[in-house]
């Protein structure tokens, strides 16, 4: 996505995704309009919000939510929804029927299988737009959650069509989407700006949740170096009796500002050395930020990259 980097900038991106918005309605005629087909839901062309949820609570049923992203797998994406789909300690299933869909190629690993068998069904989509938009209508979903709008063009612009009588996106991607379609923007408490400050970032209406908005497993630990293995510290690069200050964050994610942090750190502590993250499979962000970090710190024998494999 040419915007996938904007939520960087550490600035208000409502005007950019709308604009962006915009600039794809003109490219291409053919994409849905504000994604408020009323007539595929029954609204009869009525107002949808008068719909939203009224039928399916009348009738005492569970409410249908359905979560929709490309990156149900190891990824940081996936760790937000391991837990949150559970049928046991995840969302109430006295209340909810939970659906997962994925794309064709999301990738079959131990995160995913997690996700996948912890929904009450999975419905992986069609590469095609249109077969995929008709796949998620007919879930009859009263609740769609889009997990990471902004992450890859497919849920991009899966996200323009109105597919559920409610449709949120999930911090999974964290800024606005700029879509109409888009009802709510979930997130957490934690990590907004301070009360009444944050909405006008989002045109979507902003749902603050309690905490952290999921349940974040804990990442397994390595077991203890066994006699004669080398030690966490030797594997990662680290010079014996230094203070390892550690980023865990994707380099070309970094602000410039955060460079001027690093520098401070060097200066002050003279044991210091930071531990970026480097991803082979993105070499090219990878190198330009990495080169960006080396030019603005003098001591840039004291950054070490180390590989996420």
């Amino acid at each position: 996505m040419p915007s996938f980097l904007a939520c960087y900038d550490g600035l208000n991106d409502k005007a950019l995704m709308l604009q962006q918005h915009r600039t794809f309605l003109a490219m291409a005629p053919q994409l849905p309009r504000e994604g408020m087909d009323h007539h595929v839901l029954g609204g009869g062309g009525d107002n949808l919000a008068d719909v939203r949820l009224t039928s399916r609570k009348k009738g005492g049923g569970k409410i249908r939510v359905g979560f929709i992203s490309t990156n149900f797998r190891a990824h940081s994406v996936g760790k937000l929804f391991i837990g949150l789909v559970q049928k046991k300690g995840g969302i109430d299933r006295s209340k909810f029927e939970v659906f997962v869909f994925s794309a064709q190629g999301n990738r079959m690993d131990d995160s995913a299988k997690q996700i996948f068998g912890g929904a009450d069904e999975h419905i992986v989509l069609q590469p095609q737009q249109a077969p995929s938009v008709a796949a998620l209508r007919a879930a009859n979903l009263d609740v769609a959650v889009f997990a990471d709008v902004g992450m890859d063009p497919y849920t991009y612009f899966l996200a323009f069509a109105r597919v559920a009588r409610v449709q949120a996106t999930f911090f999974g991607h964290p800024t606005t989407s700029g879509l109409p379609s888009m009802d709510y923007f979930l997130t957490s408490e934690l990590i907004e700006m301070p009360p009444g400050q944050a909405q006008s970032h989002y045109s979507e209406q902003l749902v603050e949740l309690p905490g952290l908005g999921c349940l974040y497993y804990p990442a397994p630990l390595p077991p203890p170096p066994k006699t004669g293995e080398r030690t966490m510290r030797e594997m990662l690069g680290l010079a014996p009796g230094t203070r390892a200050y550690v980023c865990p964050q994707s380099v070309y994610k970094l602000h410039p500002m955060m460079d001027q942090a690093f520098a401070g750190i060097l200066r002050a502590d003279p044991q210091a050395e930071i531990l970026l993250l480097n991803d082979p499979q993105k070499k090219v962000l990878v190198q330009h930020g990495a080169e960006r970090v080396v030019c603005t710190i003098v001591l840039a024998n004291e950054i070490i990259f180390a590989n996420l494999s």
